[in-house]
């Protein structure tokens, strides 16, 4: 034991704060945001079917496949942002009570008095300490952080895509029906 020195054993952080789903309930307002989102692609989704791609090339052609795919990858980019940790620091990650006032300041979050990453920022929304914050977003009810930034990202992009290929589609139909009404008045 002479050699030995006394180091104690980092504790495993608490399963519990790794879990899937992660699920921020403290917004309300984010909470609504993320349940219209998704009924919100959904709904275009169903318009898109129904009267604008159904009737003008089938349900089954490549504009309705690939419509769908896209819309659904949206979906489950959205629900995977939402519902993933963001790369919260676990609440078992108390700082030790001897350190220096500098130390203190620059290392420890000062609302949790957990260890503070340099690049973590503390989340009034989650209550938590978050590596790599971005910014929270009501949209996903969730954190954009280190391990939600990719499903955000994708998120985004498929949502523009979506909101492109509506916005191309209405306005071909809009403009095919206007010239069919001339033709018959």
């Amino acid at each position: 034991m002479s050699g030995e020195t006394n180091k104690k054993e980092a504790l495993p952080p608490d399963q519990t704060e790794l879990r899937w789903p992660w699920w921020v309930t403290g917004d309300c307002c984010g909470l609504v945001c993320a349940f219209v989102t998704n009924i919100l692609h959904f709904f275009a989704y169903y318009v898109q079917m129904k009267y604008v791609i159904g009737p003008w090339y089938g349900t089954l052609s490549y504009s309705a496949i690939g419509y769908s795919i896209v819309m659904l990858l949206a979906v489950i980019s959205h629900n995977m942002c939402r519902f993933t940790n963001p790369g919260t620091v676990p609440l078992s990650f108390v700082a030790p009570t001897p350190l220096d006032v500098d130390t203190r300041r620059n290392y420890v979050c000062k609302r949790s008095h957990v260890i503070k990453p340099p690049t973590a920022h503390y989340c009034r929304e989650a209550r938590r300490v978050v590596v790599r914050m971005d910014h929270y977003c009501p949209w996903v009810n969730n954190v954009v952080g280190m391990f939600t930034q990719k499903y955000f990202l994708l998120f985004l992009l498929y949502t523009f895509l979506c909101c492109v290929f509506s916005g191309i589609t209405l306005t071909s139909r809009a403009w095919s029906c206007s010239r069919q009404s001339r033709y018959y008045s």
